[in-house]
């Protein structure tokens, strides 16, 4: 591996572990207040899923891509409204 692409994927796993503390935190408030949600929560939490499934897609990390995808759909339903926070989701 050149030495650009270990610090091209050392950057990536540094922000996507402040993502993925973001994500855990978000979640963690979106259990605690699943019937009113913070403003801006569901929001906040789909852009750090968002932003993973990007920077995996880009270094090729498919499994973690499609993890982070599936989590932003997740997150898209109940941002829309299709889908409550109920306990199953939300774990």
């Amino acid at each position: 591996m050149a030495d650009h692409d270990q610090e091209v994927l050392e950057a990536f796993a540094e922000e996507s572990g402040e993502r993925l503390h973001a994500l855990e935190q978000g979640l963690l408030a979106l259990e605690r207040e699943r019937l009113a949600p913070p403003p801006g929560l569901l929001d906040e939490l789909f852009r750090n899923a968002h932003s993973v499934k990007a920077g995996a897609g880009l270094l090729g990390l498919r499994g973690l891509e499609r993890a982070a995808h599936s989590l932003e759909n997740v997150l898209d339903h109940l941002r829309a409204g299709r889908l409550d926070a109920t306990d199953d989701v939300v774990t």
